[in-house]
């Protein structure tokens, strides 16, 4: 699969990382074929024992979570307005809010294909060929994951923002919102029912959240 591109802090740490995920496919044979999302665990068994039926993908996690979800925003699946008016695929996933929504045509990259032959009930007979999937492109940002932790921190509890800015160079080093929010939860998606279904709560939450936790106070006032 194609890989999304990463973003940087200014010292080369990740802001984002691409954490593998793994689909056990239905029937490996067949052209079209469901697929249904397994646990790490079970995934690398898969690979290890069955790896035609292992449909392998990533999944966006912010390390710095709230404390640098204003910069960095998150992504979502690719919705059919999506698909009509962009190109991506139905199962890309798309920027939302902050860098992520700012460059996510560079962050993209290209998909791979395999092409194969198949015969009339739609099973694969034999491949034809394969094009690789590039990576989107990689960003480094100004932005001082340490600053922007400990600026975080200043501000638990309060309502208001901080920018550190260089004053030499113009370079910002961190800029932290409070209230805020966590891109983590739209990204990594949970198995277990009861843990998904809280997922879904909190961000039902943080839209209709009287404090506005999407706002952009630094930039906004």
């Amino acid at each position: 699969p194609k890989e999304r591109g990463l973003f940087y802090d200014r010292y080369g740490q990740l802001l984002v990382i691409n954490v593998p995920i793994f689909s056990s496919v239905t029937n490996p044979q067949q052209l079209f074929s469901s697929a249904n999302r397994v646990s790490r665990e079970e995934g690398l068994r898969l690979l290890a024992t069955d790896s035609a039926r292992v449909m392998p993908g990533f999944e966006r996690m912010y390390p710095l979570g709230e404390a640098a979800a204003h910069i960095v925003g998150y992504v979502s699946p690719a919705t059919a307005e999506d698909v009509e008016k962009r190109q991506v695929a139905v199962q890309d996933v798309v920027g939302r809010y902050g860098l992520e929504k700012v460059l996510d045509e560079k962050l993209q990259g290209n998909a791979g294909e395999d092409v194969f032959e198949i015969n009339a009930l739609g099973r694969k007979m034999k491949k034809v060929t394969t094009i690789p999937a590039s990576s989107g492109q990689e960003v480094y940002t100004t932005i001082d994951s340490f600053l922007t932790s400990v600026a975080a921190r200043a501000l638990t509890g309060k309502k208001g923002s901080v920018i550190i800015e260089d004053a030499n160079t113009g370079d910002i080093l961190a800029l932290v919102n409070t209230p805020s929010f966590d891109p983590n939860v739209f990204t990594l998606k949970e198995l277990d029912p009861a843990k998904r279904a809280l997922q879904q709560e909190k961000i039902s939450h943080y839209f209709s959240d009287t404090s506005q936790p999407f706002f952009d106070r630094a930039i906004s006032g």
